[in-house]
């Protein structure tokens, strides 16, 4: 960690702040609470314990959450003020409490809940774990960008241990571990992150609707991981259940998923960015589900958890290379997160209920049919993404970008700089020299003296292609040395002043 380095008071000397430290504190129980919620029988109840509701069940959170993304990046137009109020805040803790509330009087009373009030618990649940996903995207903010990838492997590494953790515990003490863990997390999040924010303004987001798009293809195939994830994980509930297994070992597998993207940011992370994993990981899933369908227990089983660990592992490199985007555009993080997010969360709410419906004995005798239907579509996308692999980025620029394979000439760069001003800095100067998006992420990371494969291995792409893109920065700049680059933006000040 660099020495002597201050970000708004947040990181100090080498280390963390105690609210940063909060924050990655109620992050991590956070991140637990929601992968328990989903992945483990915590949240079973008397009228809820067959395969085909826990599925419809998860398919109705999945698509609160879902909604709340919508609305976050299409009808909340001070979307950063709102996910920053207390009484908001407030009023989604009170929500998100309603599900482990109503399981635990459940538990301790012997009263059946009903099916309807369930459901409605479940939604809540949804929508209020799709807000705070915005509250807590938006605080790592005024955290330094080197540190967020690492903040959400470990959160979600540490989550994944507490949900075997809280599988293993009896009823209804896992109930009180998890009411415990999402107290916890809102008293973090009240207290993380209070300060060093700067309000994002209506030139950034006009800039960056004007400038890049989210991809329909992008999109599509986002919805469509997010299908698999879900009919898999639902199948794995049912496998679970039929055979008698701890439930732990969902959680097993998302602890591999974590493992296996350490694995892979360390020795190959271009193979983390969307257009290279699925050209990857594709035939894995192909063979994955023939074998889920062909196969009978354990191995049905085996080929499930590792076809959940490669289809999980898109969408925890999607979450997290959503976090560091707006922050690194000094856009509203929440903005990027919540648009990018909404197509696979709302396909995990569609494979849910296709999920449950496969459980069902009519679901059984379509499932051959079924399974077919996903290969063949599966292997279309790996014809088509073969031959044009740049088709399907989930984030696009509008204008065409000329690649060139000139190399460019880095000169020593200066100390890092105090985050928050500088990255205001860097943003102005993109929209001054009219740069696209990724060239505005970039520039941030040349702005700060970093090197092409520092960049790339943060951006999950290769290294080649940040030096295409310094290419064209320092052509629509006029520089030709990164300390020409840091020296602009060092004097760069607001359109407004």
């Amino acid at each position: 960690m660099t020495q002597g380095i201050s970000f708004e008071n947040n990181q100090v000397s080498g280390g963390f702040s105690e609210k940063t430290a909060l924050g990655i504190v109620g992050f991590t129980l956070f991140t637990a609470s929601s992968l328990t919620s989903i992945y483990s029988p915590v949240f079973f109840t008397a009228t809820s314990d067959s395969s085909t509701v826990v599925g419809g069940l998860r398919s109705i959170m999945f698509i609160s959450m879902a909604l709340v993304f919508f609305a976050m990046y299409r009808l909340v137009k001070k979307r950063d003020s709102f996910v920053r109020s207390t009484p908001v805040r407030t009023g989604f803790f009170a929500m998100q409490l309603l599900l482990p509330t109503t399981i635990l009087i459940e538990r301790l009373s012997g009263i059946e809940m009903p099916l309807a009030l369930v459901a409605v618990a479940w939604a809540c649940w949804g929508v209020s774990n799709g807000f705070f996903a915005c509250a807590w995207v938006d605080g790592q903010g005024s955290i330094d960008e080197s540190y967020i990838t690492k903040i959400s492997f470990w959160s979600f590494a540490l989550g994944s241990c507490l949900v075997i953790g809280m599988s293993a515990m009896s009823s209804p003490t896992n109930i009180i571990a998890i009411s415990v863990s999402v107290i916890a997390s809102f008293a973090f999040l009240m207290r993380a992150f209070s300060h060093g924010w700067v309000q994002t303004d209506i030139h950034d987001d006009e800039w960056l609707i004007e400038k890049s798009k989210f991809n329909r293809n992008g999109s599509y195939i986002m919805l469509v991981d997010g299908i698999l994830i879900g009919v898999v994980a639902c199948l794995i509930f049912y496998s679970i259940k039929r055979t008698g297994l701890t439930p732990a070992i969902l959680g097993i597998a998302l602890l591999s998923t974590a493992l296996l993207f350490f694995i892979l940011r360390a020795r190959s992370p271009e193979l983390l960015s969307l257009e290279h994993s699925q050209l990857v990981f594709l035939p894995i899933i192909v063979c994955g589900l023939l074998f889920m369908e062909f196969t009978e227990a354990p191995w049905q089983l085996i080929f499930s958890l590792v076809l959940f660990v490669v289809l999980y592992l898109f969408d925890f490199t999607n979450s997290t290379v959503l976090s560091l985007r707006g922050n690194l555009l000094s856009v509203s993080a929440c903005y990027c997160f919540s648009r990018g997010r909404l197509f696979i969360v709302a396909g995990q709410g569609i494979g849910w209920a296709c999920g449950a419906f496969l459980t069902t004995e009519l679901g059984m005798m379509t499932m051959p049919a079924f399974i077919i239907v996903l290969v063949a579509s599966v292997c279309l996308y790996i014809t088509v993404a073969a031959i044009n692999p740049n088709k399907y980025p989930l984030i696009v620029n509008n204008d065409e970008e000329r690649f060139s394979n000139a190399e460019t000439n880095q000169e020593p760069a200066s100390p890092t700089v105090i985050e928050r001003p500088y990255k205001r800095k860097c943003s102005f100067a993109a929209q001054k020299y009219d740069l696209t998006p990724r060239e505005g992420e970039i520039l941030f990371y040349l702005a700060k003296g970093r090197n092409a494969k520092y960049i790339a291995d943060q951006l999950f792409v290769a290294e080649r292609t940040i030096k295409t893109h310094t290419y064209h920065i320092y052509q629509k700049m006029g520089v030709h040395s990164q300390q020409d680059l840091i020296n602009i933006v060092e004097d760069e000040t607001s359109p407004e002043s």
